[in-house]
């Protein structure tokens, strides 16, 4: 009994696996062929174009006082914070016009918060 048993399920488990495998190659339809694009079109995107000359720099950005940052100016009451970037020396020394702090109380009311930017500036209110 237990043979006749073993050799129905075989048989069963036989039958499914059967009707699970494709007979023959799958529709493709309402698949998109595809194709090789066509010789001399361009199959990268795009570079971006470069903004024109008398686009005005970010607010941040503009010079207001006379404490020089690299290539720009920090306003009064802030002052420039050099250090380097995620990439070390080898990307070169970063400027920034920061107030530094230890505390929420030492933030102007324009930068509340007194916040620690790892790979940045360190301690500085933003």
């Amino acid at each position: 009994m237990k043979l006749i048993l073993r050799l129905a399920l075989t048989l069963a488990f036989i039958v499914q696996v059967g009707a699970c495998t494709p007979t023959s190659s799958p529709s493709r339809s309402g698949a998109h062929p595809v194709t090789e694009p066509e010789p001399n079109t361009p199959t990268s995107i795009p570079k971006a174009q470069a903004l024109p000359e008398n686009v005005p720099p970010m607010p941040d950005e503009t010079p207001t006082a006379t404490t020089p940052c690299g290539a720009k100016e920090c306003a009064k009451g802030t002052e420039c914070v050099e250090y380097y970037g995620i990439a070390g020396k080898a990307g070169g020394t970063l400027y920034s016009c920061e107030v530094r702090c230890k505390s929420n109380a030492q933030c102007p009311t324009s930068a509340p918060t007194c916040k620690t930017i790892a790979d940045g500036p360190g301690q500085v209110c933003r």
